[in-house]
């Protein structure tokens, strides 16, 4: 799902930077993608930036610049590129489409020394984010903020503006107790939470051997569903030991989605909901796969995430695109799982949709919008609409029409990628995103790309079928 680490070519009219990171590996560093987490080594306190062979960033002085920080910014940077602004991408992968969609480009590479540290050098890297608006986009949910600690003394003299959520508001967010409240303020339910403590690890084996009952462990930093494994009583331990971020969590039967939102600080508009996809990563079951969406839920339902998301913003003055993960049981009750402070990655599907239904109009972008809500003195005068006009838009066409699917897809081989093969899965309306280079080695078992089409397109009863035929010929593209 993006380029060999540490062998990123430069590309006529994309200028590509080297972020170094110590102690991870190649493998670490696709899974992360697939998982939305970071390697731990990127979290360090070792200095991870150094240059090789910079250059400076293409002269597009007449545009704004935005930064997007994350471990896979291709889609963000989409978004930016149609409201017209001038990219700075830092990401993992270096995928082409994601390099192509930057007006520079800096790849986060591993290094083979563990405990490598460099000092800290002001280079062109830092030269071209001077003046821009930080975004952190998905994948770093985990230990944000000491990756905003790890970066401020590169960034903190030259951006006009970060998005990286202060200690207090990024740790509430995650607070077993503040969600239970929250969900609570709005009539939604949340699944019972414990500490990874030995009294609630003794709990949880008693109520699994006694009810039946089934519980997760869940490690709350990460995203995408890495770090989340089923506890039995008789394993029943922790993920990583003395780490407040774990919990024990009852599993609640049902299905998932995720809910996309716009704040400007005081208010904020829901732009859809996407249902969730997951897959098998043993341990993990509940891995991030894709998205299908936005797709309807009943009224109510849709009342009650509106109302989620306006007291959300009123209890944490939360601003910009953020996610709220959400379970649908048996019984039509909303449980309230998650908030992710950031673009996440159903966004695009949202995007789509609005593009697609003409609420969003020509240079007008979800990013373009967020920064507007976010830094409103400095981007009040870019074209991408205001949270008001957003909802004014939404309020004269609501109407859900055929979801879009986005689908992860995982090698099943270990290998080298073929790019002319891999385009033999552009076919019924899909289209290959994230992509490696032509060569770009692959790793068994982790993603090799994602596909996204209409279901429309897709001819709706036979939709999955094609779907699958497309991640076969996808998979079978490894030599």
């Amino acid at each position: 799902m993006g380029t060999p680490l540490g062998s990123c070519r430069v590309e006529e009219g994309h200028n590509v930077l080297y972020l170094m990171v110590s102690g991870t590996s190649v493998n670490s560093a696709r899974a992360s993608e697939a998982t939305g987490t970071v390697p731990d080594s990127f979290i360090s306190g070792h200095s991870p930036i150094h240059s090789r062979g910079t250059t400076p960033l293409k002269n597009c002085s007449s545009r704004p610049t935005v930064t997007l920080v994350g471990a896979s910014v291709r889609a963000a940077a989409q978004s930016a590129k149609r409201a017209n602004l001038k990219v700075v991408g830092f990401d993992l992968f270096g995928d082409s489409d994601c390099r192509a969609a930057c007006d520079q480009f800096v790849l986060i590479t591993p290094q083979e020394q563990p405990g490598f540290c460099d000092p800290l050098p002001r280079h062109d890297a830092v030269l071209s984010v001077a003046n821009s608006l930080l975004l952190f986009v998905g994948g770093f949910s985990r230990d944000v903020c000491s990756l905003s600690s790890t970066l401020s003394p590169v960034f903190q003299s030259t951006v006009l503006h970060s998005t990286v959520p202060q200690s207090a508001a990024g740790s509430k967010q995650q607070d077993p107790h503040f969600l239970e409240r929250l969900a609570s303020a709005v009539g939604m339910k949340f699944p019972r939470t414990l500490p990874s403590d030995d009294a609630s690890r003794r709990h949880v084996s008693e109520r699994i051997t006694s009810t039946g009952e089934r519980w997760l462990c869940k490690d709350v930093s990460s995203s995408g569903g890495i770090h989340v494994r089923w506890v039995s009583d008789q394993q029943s331990t922790p993920l990583r030991q003395h780490s407040n971020s774990i919990c024990y969590q009852q599993w609640i039967a049902g299905k998932r989605f995720g809910a996309s939102y716009l704040s400007d600080g005081n208010e904020s508009v829901m732009l859809g909901v996407c249902r969730s996809l997951h897959t098998r990563k043993h341990p993990f079951p509940f891995v991030y796969g894709g998205s299908l969406g936005p797709v309807s839920l009943t009224r109510q339902q849709t009342e009650t995430l509106g109302r989620l998301g306006d007291t959300l913003v009123a209890m944490t003055a939360l601003t910009g695109l953020f996610g709220i993960d959400v379970i649908v049981d048996a019984q039509e009750n909303l449980w309230l799982l998650e908030i992710n402070p950031r673009w996440t990655a159903s966004s695009e599907l949202i995007e789509r949709d609005l593009i697609r239904r003409s609420i969003l109009q020509q240079h007008e972008s979800l990013i373009g919008s967020a920064c507007k809500c976010q830094v409103p003195k400095i981007c009040g005068e870019w074209r991408s609409p205001s949270l008001a006009e957003l909802k004014r838009r939404l309020s004269h066409n609501n109407q859900v029409i055929n979801p879009f699917v986005k689908k992860v897809v995982f090698a099943r081989e270990t290998g080298t990628l073929d790019r002319d093969a891999l385009s033999q899965a552009e076919t019924n309306g899909i289209t290959c995103y994230d992509l490696p280079d032509h060569g770009a080695p692959i790793t068994k078992g982790h993603p090799l790309c994602s596909l996204i089409g209409s279901t429309q397109s897709l001819c709706q009863g036979t939709s999955n079928m094609r779907l699958r035929n497309s991640v076969r010929l996808a998979q079978a593209a490894i030599r």
